[in-house]
Parts: C-alpha cells; sequence; structure tokens
C-alpha cells in the first residue's frame, strides 16, 4: 500500500520514487521513517537534498536512497532488493550496451546495469556505493548509516557493551564504527531537585563559567571545539574527518533560534570546555556535545556541567532529555546515568569518508 512522503524541498518525480519505494515497506517503517526523512531534508543546504540509486542485474534489482544533510554529511537512508520488472525509473536492461555500463568504480550516475547472474547482496552493494559515490561528488564530507539493534543487558559495564564488529551484518563499503546508544530522562526537574544538595563531584573549588559561544571570536569557539575532541571517546574513529564549521553547521539544525544554548566553559580564568544543546521539538531538549580539554577531564567536572545543562532545560520548560554515546565511554555513561539517563535505544553505527571509500574500491576481494 502507497505511503505519503514527506512533501517539503522535494519534486513531484522525487515524491512519487519514494512513495513507490516504500510502497513495499510496512506501514510503521513508513511512518517511523518519514518523520526524520523530513527532518533532514528540511532543513537540507542542498537544492535537490534526496539521493536516489537503482541496479538492475537480470529478473533483479536493487534500490536505495540517501539525504545529502547540513554539516557536509550525507544521511544513508534505506536500500532493498525489489523486482526488475517493478523498478520505477531505470531503463529495461539493454544487452548491447550492457558492457559499457559495467564498472569497477561506481559512477555518480543514479542508475546502472550488471549481469543478470548477479548475486543479490552484489546488487545492494553496488546501489550503496552509487549513494556514496554521488554523496561524495555533492561535497559530502561523510557518510554515514544507522542500524537499530537490540539494548545491551543491563546494568551497562565494560562486559555487557562489546564492540566488536557485528556478524552476519554488513554495509558494503561503509566501515564498522561503533554502538551508539541513546539515553532518555523523563523528568529532569525531578532529578535536579533529588540532586539539590548534592556536593559538586570536583576534586577543586574553582567554579564552572558558562557564557554563551556568541561572545567568543568564532575562531576562537572553533579552536575550544577542536581542543574538547582531542583523545575523546566518542567516536574518535571520525575526528578530524569534517571539519569544525562543517561539524558546527550540523549541531545547528536543531539550535533553538530565540535563546543561545551552545556555552563556552571557563575555568580558573581558561576556557575548558564547550556544551551544545539543542531543542529539536518544544518540549524536548538534547545534550548534543559536552567536552572539555584533556588537561581538565577526569577532575568532577562533568557533574556540574550536567547539572547546569538540566537547570536551563528546565527553564525553558523541557519535560523530555536526551543525548547519544559511545558505548565505549563508559565514564560519561556513568555519568549520565547519575542523572537519571535510562538507554532507550541502541544503534550500529557505520560510515565511509571519500579516502575511505576510494580504498574500499581498490581493495581486491
Amino acid at each position: 500500500m502507497p505511503v505519503s512522503p514527506p512533501v517539503a524541498g522535494l519534486s513531484q518525480d522525487e515524491i512519487a520514487w519514494l512513495e513507490w519505494f516504500y510502497a513495499r515497506e510496512s506501514l510503521d517503517v513508513a511512518h517511523n521513517e518519514s518523520r526524520w526523512i523530513e527532518r533532514v531534508i528540511r532543513t537540507s543546504p542542498a537544492s535537490e537534498p534526496l539521493l536516489r540509486a537503482e541496479v538492475l542485474g537480470g529478473d533483479q534489482a536493487a534500490a536505495g536512497f540517501a539525504i545529502l544533510a547540513r554539516g557536509a554529511m550525507a544521511v544513508h537512508g534505506r536500500s532493498g532488493l525489489r523486482p526488475a520488472n517493478a523498478l520505477h525509473t531505470l531503463p529495461k536492461s539493454n544487452p548491447a550496451n550492457r558492457s559499457e555500463s559495467v564498472s569497477p568504480n561506481p559512477s555518480p550516475n543514479p542508475s546502472t546495469v550488471l549481469p543478470p547472474d548477479t548475486e543479490p547482496n552484489k546488487l545492494l552493494d553496488a546501489a550503496n556505493n552509487l549513494l556514496i559515490a554521488q554523496a561524495f561528488q555533492r561535497g559530502a564530507e561523510i557518510y554515514h548509516a544507522l542500524t537499530p539493534v537490540p539494548l545491551p543487558t543491563l546494568p551497562l559495564t565494560p562486559q555487557t557493551l562489546p564492540n566488536c564488529p557485528p556478524s552476519g551484518d554488513t554495509k558494503s563499503s561503509l566501515r564498522f564504527i561503533t554502538t551508539l546508544l541513546r539515553f532518555e530522562n523523563t523528568n529532569p526537574a525531578q532529578t535536579l531537585q533529588k540532586l539539590h544538595h548534592t556536593k559538586s563531584q570536583s576534586n577543586s573549588n574553582e567554579p564552572l563559567y558558562f557564557e554563551p559561544y556568541r561572545k567568543l571570536p568564532f575562531h576562537q569557539w572553533c579552536s575550544l571545539i577542536r581542543d574538547a575532541y582531542r583523545e575523546s571517546l566518542d567516536v574518535p574513529e571520525i575526528e578530524g574527518v569534517r571539519s569544525i564549521e562543517q561539524t558546527l553547521e550540523g549541531y545547528a539544525v536543531n539550535q533553538p533560534s530565540n535563546t543561545d544554548a551552545w556555552f563556552a566553559i571557563s575555568i580558573q580564568q581558561s576556557l575548558a570546555g564547550c556544551l551544545i544543546l539543542s531543542v529539536p521539538s518544544r518540549r524536548q531538549a538534547e545534550i548534543t556535545y559536552l567536552g572539555l580539554h584533556p588537561k581538565f577531564r577526569s577532575k568532577g567536572y562533568g557533574f556540574e556541567i550536567m547539572r547546569f545543562a538540566l537547570q536551563w532545560m528546565i527553564e525553558q520548560n523541557i519535560e523530555l532529555a536526551s543525548l547519544c554515546v559511545d558505548c565505549r565511554n563508559l565514564p560519561a555513561i556513568q555519568l549520565y546515568q547519575r542523572f537519571d539517563f535510562n538507554p532507550t535505544e541502541a544503534y550500529h553505527a557505520w560510515a565511509t569518508t571519500p579516502q575511505w571509500f576510494a580504498e574500499t574500491l581498490h581493495t581486491p576481494t
């Protein structure tokens, strides 16, 4: 049964294509995914944010899509097998020109034809590679995908948070990076009241000062973010893949327009870290990034930063607080759990960059 995907920012042809693609998925899947698709497309700076790919191989075919997002990023949507005679736009196979359609390297062309005996997983790989190639040609600096997985066993410990590459789950040219955990606090006010009399956990009596990032010269703000990323336990594999400016552009998607939610943190009159909050919906806020310069870590300052974050949320009448964290960052997870954040979702995170993608294409299989 066809579904109605998001309309904003898409042409009639793109809308028809998405309707065709999701007609073979369940209504629940189509409905749930349409929300994030609409959000990414609405905030994308690209004039044509939807990337599509179709690969024909005999009586089978594969199709998929991705979206160009803010911050020089491409987000993988979904890919899957389709009957060849049901393809929406791909021209029928022409044996006369099939040889010139097959290339060892993916082309930015959104459709291609492979030999009729191509295995289904190879068709899917080819479709995904076409999407990645299009994304990098359009200026993306990173292409990523998230796969929902079951939550790990509670309580969260190093033993219950294995990070080995998932067996039987591959993403062609994408590298498995880590498992991301989403945490939520459904009552920030109650948590803050409970911790009202809790003493600071820092090893120093020096107070922390928070000021809106706009009070800093932009180059100094970028330098502060860069220092906070150094030696981070949160997805260190992609440090330096995107410029700080592009990373901040991605963070800005959900920045509230009527208030400052990005803060520079000072300790002993020295810039020490940053706190970036976002508001994706009226009553929901997210801790997008919390980071300290390496020399200020492991001193208990994170407790006061979290207290400040929840206080800010209460002042904005926020009812649901959320965040995502790398499962390997156990110190951060333990801190979040002290503030009543509980895991609600888990994802395998996959990514590639232009350099990684080129290396994959030139690796013999």
